[in-house]
């Protein structure tokens, strides 16, 4: 039996502010960081066969926590990367609303539309 485990990087500066941050770069905050630390501790007593991110640098930062943890590498997959929000990247919600009224709230319940 394989077990997988998806783990979400820390969070971010713009998680912090409540930004849309897709595949653009953005650092994991102090928080963010302890997260990570913090979420490769829960791994120390289960075997892993390896450890996958995408390219994105928060969430190899986060991996890098568990692979140095687990004295193991990080596979870079690029396909795991995060959806690319166009011109909503940077922006909060509200910003996102008053530019594209209803938009996102058509993304969440019709994404296969967009």
């Amino acid at each position: 039996m394989i077990t997988l485990y998806f783990v979400r990087h820390g969070q971010t500066v713009w998680n912090e502010s409540g930004r849309y941050q897709g595949s653009t770069e953005v650092a994991l905050s102090a928080l963010g960081k302890e997260q990570a630390k913090l979420t490769a501790h829960w791994f120390e007593g289960i075997f892993l066969n390896g450890i996958i991110s995408s390219s994105l640098g928060r969430a190899m930062e986060t991996a890098k926590e568990i692979a140095n943890l687990k004295s193991m590498n990080v596979e870079v997959v690029d396909a795991l990367q995060e959806l690319h929000f166009g011109d909503w990247e940077g922006k909060t919600f509200e910003e996102i609303e008053h530019c594209w009224p209803g938009m996102i709230e058509e993304m969440y319940h019709h994404p296969e539309l967009l």
